[in-house]
C-alpha cells in the first residue's frame, strides 16, 4: 500500500515537478468542464441521451454456472445442498438456469433457496422446454402459453430484482423455430414485463446455429420502448467450439472418473445419449481456458434415476418427463457426490 501512495509523491527533479503540477492542475480543472458541458449543451445533451438503452448498464457475465433444468422438482434438501455446495466453492460470481414450470404449483421456490446466496447471481429461467407438446404445436397456442408464463415470471422478478445480478430470459429450452418465430417470443414476453432492468435474452437453439440479435428492441407492459442488450446463444455440446458465446454440455455426460467417498463412474454409466461424453477434469479445464460461459449439467439435475451396484454409479433416464419426477426429500438426488463435483467446478483455485 506504501509503494501505491509513492507513486504520488513530488518528483526531486525542478522540471518534473512542473510537468507533475501542470498534470494536477488538468485533473483538477476536468470535472468543471465537464459541468459546463453538460449545462451547455441543454437539450441537445437530453436528445443523446435518450438514444442510450433502457434496460440494464454492462454486468460482469460469470464464467461457469449449472443448467439445473429440473430445479423447481428438486426436493428442498436437495435444492439446501446444492446452495451449501456452491456456497463452499469459494466463487464469487455464478449462474443458475432452470425451468420453473416443470412446477406449476411452486415454480420458484427452489430457485429463491439458491438466488439467495450473497454472491453476484445471474438467474436464467427457460419459460418451455422443446419436448413440450405446446411449443412445437400451434403457433398461436404457443404464443398464449409463453405470454402467460411471461405474466408469472414478471411477477417474480419484480420479487427478485433487487438481489441478483442479472436475469436471462430464454423462451424456450432448444427451440427448433425460426428467426422470425424466436423474435416474436421474445414480443410477447417482453410484452408481460413491467421493466426491462437487470434483463437479458438468450437463445437455446436446437441446431447451435442461429446467433440472436445483441439487441432487440420491443415494447414493455405500460407501453414503453425497451432495448435489450447483450443477447447471446448457448449451445448444447461438449466441447467449447464454435460461435456461441454460452456451452452447456446438457445432452452429453461430464463423468467424475477418479473415486469421490469411495464410488466411482464412467462414460458407460449413462448410455443412449448423443452429446458425446469427458471427464470432469478434462471439461473443467477447457472451461477454464474458454472465454465462453460454462453451465455443467448433470443427470441428477433432471432427477435420471440412478443405481449404485459394487460402489459404480449408473444413470437411467426415466420414462415419464420431469413433471411427473420427484425427488426424495430423505435422499435426494443431489447428494453429496453432486455437491463434490460442484464444488470443484465452481472453486476458482482449482478450475
Amino acid at each position: 500500500m506504501l509503494d501505491e501512495y509513492r507513486q504520488w509523491e513530488l518528483p526531486a527533479d525542478p522540471a518534473e515537478g512542473k510537468k507533475g503540477s501542470a498534470l494536477r492542475n488538468a485533473l483538477i480543472l476536468l470535472p468543471l468542464v465537464i459541468l459546463w458541458l453538460i449545462f451547455s449543451c441543454g437539450s441537445a445533451c437530453s436528445s443523446i441521451l435518450a438514444f442510450l438503452p433502457i434496460n440494464t448498464p454492462p454486468v460482469e457475465v460469470p464464467k461457469k454456472g449449472l443448467q439445473l433444468v429440473g430445479l423447481s422438482k428438486w426436493s428442498t434438501v436437495g435444492t439446501t445442498n446444492c446452495r451449501q455446495a456452491i456456497i463452499d466453492s469459494a466463487c464469487k460470481s455464478f449462474e443458475f438456469s432452470y425451468c420453473p414450470f416443470f412446477n406449476v404449483v411452486n415454480p420458484f421456490g427452489n430457485a429463491d433457496i439458491l438466488n439467495s446466496i450473497p454472491i453476484s447471481i445471474t438467474e436464467t429461467v427457460f419459460l418451455g422446454w422443446r419436448n413440450e407438446s405446446v411449443m412445437s404445436g400451434d403457433w398461436g397456442a404457443t404464443l398464449a402459453v409463453l405470454s402467460n408464463r411471461a405474466a408469472q415470471v414478471n411477477v417474480h422478478v419484480n420479487e427478485i430484482r433487487g438481489r441478483v445480478a442479472k436475469i436471462v430470459l430464454v423462451p424456450v429450452l432448444e427451440d427448433y423455430w425460426s428467426d422470425t418465430q424466436w423474435m416474436q417470443a421474445v414480443q410477447v414476453i417482453a410484452s408481460q414485463l413491467d421493466s426491462g432492468t437487470k434483463i437479458f435474452f438468450r437463445r437455446s437453439h436446437m441446431l447451435n446455429t442461429s446467433i440472436p440479435p445483441e439487441s432487440i428492441v420491443t415494447t414493455l407492459k405500460n407501453g414503453t420502448t425497451c432495448a435489450f442488450t447483450n443477447t447471446a446463444l448457448e449451445a448444447h455440446k461438449i466441447d467449447f467450439g464454435g460461435s456461441a458465446q454460452v456451452i452447456s454440455n446438457d445432452g452429453g455426460f461430464v463423468f467424475q472418473s477418479a473415486p469421490l467417498f469411495g464410488m466411482y463412474e464412467d462414460a458407460s454409466s449413462l448410455s443412449g445419449i448423443s452429446g458425446g461424453y469427458a471427464t470432469t477434469g478434462n471439461w473443467f479445464d477447457a472451461a477454464k481456458v474458454s472465454s465462453k460461459t460454462a453451465m455443467l449439467w448433470r443427470p441428477a439435475y433432471n432427477l435420471w434415476s440412478h443405481t449404485i451396484t459394487y460402489r459404480y454409479i449408473s444413470y437411467k433416464i426415466p420414462s415419464v418427463t420431469l413433471d411427473q419426477r420427484f425427488d426424495n426429500e430423505a435422499d435426494p438426488f443431489f447428494n453429496m457426490f453432486e455437491a463434490e463435483i460442484v464444488k470443484q467446478f465452481l472453486n476458482p483455485a482449482t478450475h
